[in-house]
């Protein structure tokens, strides 16, 4: 797994989205993504924190999720909701 590519990958989607003038509600990622970022985040200091932000955005580690990511952005037309789900990276 290359996770500076996914990260990225995360990024770049939610950019994108908040270019569009949408709010992103969650981001979540997959098990071994979460683990990964969490070490990558002690390695280079970060502490590990109660209510997790990725980029800003609200993040979750989701058991089931066999893609890299998904993200979960809303926008204020008649209050729907979209759900974004993000291939993986070729891993």
């Amino acid at each position: 797994m290359d996770l500076q590519k996914i990260q990225w990958a995360a990024i770049k989607v939610i950019n994108s989205i908040r270019n569009r003038g949408l709010e992103v509600d969650v981001i979540q990622f997959r098990d071994d993504v979460w683990d990964a970022i969490v070490e990558n985040n002690k390695r280079i200091g970060f502490r590990n924190e109660p209510n997790p932000k990725f980029a800003g955005c609200k993040a979750e580690r989701q058991e089931s999720l066999t893609l890299a990511f998904r993200i979960t952005a809303s926008w204020t037309h008649k209050d729907a909701i979209r759900e974004l789900d993000v291939v993986d990276l070729n891993e």
